[in-house]
């Protein structure tokens, strides 16, 4: 990314980037995609979280039936952890890891829009659109695809919660822990792939913000276990109220 650059017809670039991504009538996923392991998925965010302090984080690339989409699984792929809400000042917001690797939040990530380009995140047309969750405090772990770590096709969006048997997707799985990120902060998750374009590092293709990944607040219930619980306690209220009329 340019520094200076300004972000013109946005838009178009996304547009642009987004091509292949969304699903067509004969593929029900996207190419890329991520979920989380026990996770649920947030209607109103777009997003699968967890409450979770320790999680894995799933990586999910489509091979079925998508020649020369991507170029190979073999190319480099980043895994983008943000800080949420959105951050501008640089300060001591305690830690998280990924894979074993200390990450203190913010004096060990870079404050902008991935992907990263040296050390700097100025916005660019190129880049990840910000889709609320950026400019902020962010760090990138890159890595490769291992041909043998399959999944069953699934839509995390669909059917969040983790991997499943069989095949059709490869899958790169991060082991998080964020129990030392100060409250009342949270990690956000995205997904993509980097082109060289004029001598710019651009975001070639990334999984659809309906597919991201992030955190809620720890032991926050999922949607479904509280409409059992109320649905309990509406059951246990009505019990005393016919009791009461024994």
């Amino acid at each position: 990314m340019k520094l200076g650059i300004k972000a013109v017809n946005v838009f178009a670039s996304i547009a642009v980037l987004g091509i292949g991504l969304v699903s067509t009538p004969a593929h029900a996923v996207p190419a890329l995609q991520l979920d989380i392991a026990g996770g649920f998925y947030d209607s109103t965010t777009q997003t699968v979280l967890t409450s979770d302090s320790a999680f894995t984080v799933y990586a999910l690339l489509d091979t079925t039936g998508r020649p020369g989409m991507l170029s190979s699984p073999t190319d480099t792929y980043y895994l983008s952890v943000a800080i949420a809400p959105l951050t501008s000042v640089g300060g001591n917001l305690g830690s998280f890891s990924v894979n074993g690797t200390t990450v203190n939040a913010t004096s060990d990530m870079t404050y902008g829009v991935p992907p990263l380009e040296g050390l700097t995140a100025a916005f660019d047309p190129g880049d990840l659109a910000s889709h609320g969750s950026y400019p902020t405090y962010f760090t990138e772990f890159a890595f490769t695809f291992n041909p043998l770590n399959t999944s069953g096709v699934y839509d995390s969006q669909l059917n969040p919660g983790g991997i499943q048997a069989g095949s059709g997707l490869l899958y790169a799985a991060f082991q998080v822990d964020r129990s030392l990120l100060s409250s009342p902060y949270q990690l956000h998750f995205d997904l993509y792939n980097q082109k060289l374009r004029e001598g710019d590092i651009d975001v070639r293709y990334f999984a659809p913000f309906s597919h991201d990944a992030g955190t809620t607040a720890r032991g926050v219930p999922e949607p479904s276990s509280l409409l059992l619980l109320g649905a309990g306690l509406a059951g246990a209220g009505m019990w005393r109220r016919m009791s009461s009329t024994v």
